[in-house]
């Protein structure tokens, strides 16, 4: 194939994305929601962010060693939602976010890219809603599917059990240790 066609093959989105799932445990209803540019997230919205990417658990595997121990701070969460929308805008990288049935964020997971054979995903999650993760990854991967995509991948830090845990519910493979800008992750697989 050649590099004309590749590029022309892009994933194809129904936008905007809102996909209600249920929590496996309690069943309460969540809602997967694309950051497009017709999203206008509030200031509310971007505290919530600021607050859950200070969390320990997403902070200490996402953000200590990127700002080096500085806090997340809410520029850095508005400078996440313009990011977002570039990626939907582009075409280049797809971010959502994850609401509960109070309309709170709660979580955010991506699609790392708009290759069609293999593309990362990624998360995260407040630790006040445990459990979300699972069923909003089934989500994205039938979004992600919709959208033309081939396989999707997942890299997980080897201490990081409960990312592991959403991957191996959602039936990826642990393909092995992979190193990535000098990291080392556990790298998860799945074909669609």
């Amino acid at each position: 194939m050649d590099t004309e066609s590749k590029i022309a093959q892009r994933p194809i989105f129904d936008e905007p994305i809102s996909i209600n799932f249920e929590k496996y445990d309690t069943k309460d209803v969540y809602t997967l929601i694309s950051v497009d540019q017709s999203r206008v997230l509030s200031e509310p919205d971007i505290e919530t962010i600021t607050e859950i990417c200070n969390q320990p658990l997403v902070y200490d595997f996402l953000f200590r060693e990127k700002f080096k121990g500085r806090k997340y701070e809410y520029k850095d969460a508005e400078g996440f939602v313009k990011w977002a929308q570039e990626g939907w805008k582009n075409k280049t990288y797809f971010v959502f976010i994850i609401r509960n049935d109070k309309g709170e964020i709660v979580a955010c997971s991506d699609i790392k890219s708009p290759n069609l054979d293999s593309a990362e995903i990624g998360y995260w999650a407040s630790d006040k809603s445990s459990g979300v993760m699972t069923n909003a990854v089934k989500s994205l991967i039938g979004v992600a599917q919709k959208a033309g995509y081939k396989s999707l991948f997942g890299l997980v830090k080897p201490t990081n059990d409960k990312s592991s845990g959403v991957l191996n519910r959602n039936n990826f493979e642990n393909v092995g240790l992979v190193t990535e800008d000098g990291e080392q992750y556990l790298k998860y697989f799945k074909e669609l």
